[in-house]
Parts: structure tokens; sequence; C-alpha cells
């Protein structure tokens, strides 16, 4: 089926009640391009026929296999954000219990409307989180004045114009795509920056998006296609996730990068690779090297120049400059009185570990300013928006108190994923937008008498 015509915004619709759809579709069709699918599995072939991301996602939380479950949609969550993170999510469920709404939000929705709701409701709330993402995006992310901020941009200074390679390694959540689009623009190039999401894509259809295809190479190439290699010439090719890239594509890439040359899917003809590469990942790709999964020919071809982008926790009081920067443009994108922070939620803030790094940050930004325009932000309504509650400042028993609980809850959601992972500390890592090293840094701090959290550590794989 030919894509849609891109004249307006997409809309992506999921939800297994087919009535709820078809309502969706027709209330929205005016002003967006409207999709529609009933599980997880449909989502790609719908996402296919949109043609591009959709700028709106409204998800529902209880998809088949297991509709009494909210596990589909929040997967589904997490993988629309991997794939479009400019995408505005929206859960609609019926499953509203706190932990869902929380657990949607800490993965990136930036709204979750409990059912049943009318048109209007979702209306307002779309309206909301699309002012609120407009201004996420026009702000760069990369401010700030602690030492390790210093130094990212010192680097991104020294290695922009050079035209070698660039690995940039870091948790999720950590701006790597930032800054790759900063190395882009001090590298005095003409062409485009082109991403590419190496774990988003199907390992089928993977080198034909990278390369190109010739027309008829594979079920369903009906015309000959450049791909994003091709796109991007003069300029910068981003390859986020480059540790999920399939093993047969890494030697062909690895040609690409050595000797300039390439091949479309199907086509016998070299082109030429004008583009500079930049790679990241958030996971080691020695382990990955370790483990036969990744080639390490094409990890020092890739890593000539590397870049570690430094997690929330390192950079001090840079989370209360990147606060006031994010919650100012999402104030004036919203046309709206930006929200404040009492001084105890301020300080709460400043406490907090931010584990989905500035993604998570831009996020609680953005929700607040949905939630609390004009207002004034308490510690309670703060810490409703963490992933756990973070500690209060001071000293004595109170913080002490405050201290255990941030271990303590940590622990649990911690451990909570991993046994939803069957023990992967991997899959839970990425369920909770942490690395792995981070999940077990939360899992081995136990209480002094040990518990259950010990038991999942050992367990983890």
């Amino acid at each position: 089926m030919a894509a849609v015509a891109a004249t307006k915004p997409g809309l992506l619709v999921v939800d297994d009640d087919e009535l709820i759809v078809e309502l969706l579709l027709d209330e929205f069709k005016e002003d967006y391009d409207v999709i529609g699918a009933g599980s997880r599995p449909e989502v790609a072939p719908a996402l296919r026929q949109l043609g591009r991301p959709p700028a709106v996602a409204l998800v529902d939380l209880g998809l088949p296999p297991k509709p009494s479950s909210p596990r589909e949609g929040l997967a589904l969550v997490k993988e629309l954000l991997a794939a479009a993170p400019e995408c505005a999510v929206i859960v609609i469920s019926g499953q509203s219990e706190d932990d869902n709404a929380r657990l949607a939000r800490t993965y990136g929705a930036l709204d979750f409307i409990a059912k049943p709701c009318d048109a209007e409701q979702i209306k307002a709330a779309i309206g909301r989180v699309e002012a609120a993402a407009a201004a996420g995006r026009g702000l760069e992310g990369l401010q700030g004045d602690s030492a390790a901020m210093a130094r990212l941009q010192r680097q991104i200074g020294q290695f922009g114009p050079a035209p070698h390679p660039v690995l940039l390694e870091g948790e999720s959540g950590t701006g790597k795509e930032l800054v790759a689009r900063a190395l882009h623009r001090a590298s005095g190039l003409d062409g485009a920056f082109v991403a590419i999401n190496c774990a988003a894509i199907p390992e089928q259809l993977f080198e034909a998006a990278l390369f190109g295809a010739k027309r008829g190479s594979y079920t369903g190439a009906v015309s000959d296609a450049d791909g994003h290699i091709a796109t991007a010439a003069g300029g910068t090719l981003f390859l986020d996730e480059i540790g999920d890239m399939a093993p047969g594509t890494q030697p062909k890439l690895l040609r690409a990068l050595e000797s300039g040359e390439y091949y479309r899917v199907g086509d016998s003809r070299p082109r030429t690779a004008d583009v500079r590469v930049v790679a990241a990942t958030n996971q080691p790709l020695r382990d990955r090297i370790a483990a036969g999964s990744f080639r390490e020919d094409l990890y020092h071809r890739l890593s000539v120049l590397a870049i570690r982008t430094p997690p929330l926790r390192e950079l001090g009081d840079d989370r209360l400059l990147l606060l006031d920067g994010f919650a100012a443009a999402a104030a004036r994108n919203a046309a709206a009185e930006p929200f404040t922070l009492a001084p105890a939620a301020r300080e709460l803030w400043r406490r907090y570990d931010f584990p989905g790094n500035v993604r998570e940050l831009r996020n609680v930004v953005l929700r607040l300013q949905v939630l609390f325009p004009g207002q004034e932000v308490g510690p309670d309504e703060l810490a409703a928006e963490f992933l756990y509650r973070p500690a209060a400042a001071g000293g004595g028993d109170e913080a002490e108190g405050l201290d255990a609980l941030l271990r303590r809850d940590a622990r649990r959601h911690a451990a909570a994923a991993l046994e939803r992972d069957g023990g992967s500390a991997v899959k839970a890592a990425r369920r909770l937008g942490i690395s792995a090293r981070r999940l077990n840094e939360l899992l081995d701090d136990e209480p002094q008498e040990g518990g259950k959290q010990a038991g999942a550590k050992k367990g983890a794989k």
C-alpha cells in the first residue's frame, strides 16, 4: 500500500477495541493523517503505511495477547520512543492504577488518561503535550557548568571538524543524539544529518534501509530506493544503538568505512559512501565483542575518536540549569505561565539521580508544565513524577529515613523489573531506561539484614 502523503502530522492509535480505534480515526482525521493498530505487532506495518514517524501516539496499555496486563502497552511505549524519540505518546487505558501511570511516564509517555474518556479530553491532552514536546525539541540540553559538561563541550569542539568516525558511549538518555548533532554542526559539512536507530528496524530490512535496494531485490521492493548513506551524502550518518546492528550487516558497513564503497541490496554496481559516521551505544561494545555478536575490527574503525556522554548523576547542579531551561521553553511553546518548584521540591530535584538521564528530566519537565501551568509544584507532586522518591536534604533521623526510602524504592523497582524479565539484567535495565551496571548497583544496595533483593541479584544474568 502506498504511503500516506505527508500533508498533516501523523497520529497513531493503538487499542484492541476496534470500535474505539474507528471512533478516534474518525474524530481526528481532519487534523491528522491517522493510522490505527489493534496490537503491538500491527504497529510496524501501520507505520510503514503512514510512511513516517507519528507526531502523536495514543496507546492503550491492555493489548493482546494478555489485555489484562499492561506489559505489552508499556513495551510498545518504549519501542515507539526508541524508533521516534520526538513522538508525543499519550497512554489511554482502563488500567489506571498509579503504578501503571508512573511506569508509563517513566518509559516516556507525556500524559496518562484513564478510561472511560471522551474526545475532548484527548484533544486537550494532545494540545498540551504537542506544545510541551515542541519546547523540548527546541532546547539543546548540553548546557552546564560542571567539569563533566565542560569536558564534553571541549571534545565536541575538538572532534567536530575531524573527518574520522566518532563513537559515543553512555547510558540511555544521556543525549547522544544531541552530541551527534552538535558534532555535525561543528564539522562544517554541507550535507544532511541523518539518524538511523539500529535497534528499531527489523534485521531483514536494515541492510536495505542503510544501503538502499534495487527494484525486485526483495518482496516489497517495487522500485529502486536509496538508503540512509545516500541521503546523508556530504554530511553525517548517525547510527544509534550500533551494538544491535545485525552481524550480517557489520562487514558491509566496515567495507564502506574502509574503502568508501558499498552496494545497494540486489545491485552489482558499487556506490561511493561520502559520509562522516557517528555511532552511539548504551552497552559496552567490548562485551558484545566478547560474546561474539560484534566485530572487533568494526569497533576499532568506529572508535577512532570516542566520547563518553556523562549521566546526570555526575553533573551536579547542571540538572537545575536544565530544569530552568526546559521549563522556560515548555511554557513559551505552550503559551502558558511556567510552573515553579517550591524550595523543598527544588531540593528534591537536586538530589534525584535521574536514572533515565536527560530524557527522563526532559519528560518530567514537560509533564509538570502540562499538569501544573502557572502553579507552584510541591515536593509530593514532584516525587509522584519520579521513578522512586528522592531523599531529602539535611541531616539527622529524618534525612536518614528518607535516604533509606530512596534505596528501598530503587531496589523494589529494580527487582520487580528483573523478575518480569526472567532474571535478565540487560532486559530489565532497558525496561527501566538505565544501564545494566546501574541496575546491578541498585540491587547491590541492599539492607544490612539482607532480603529478597540479594537473591534477585544473584539470579541476574
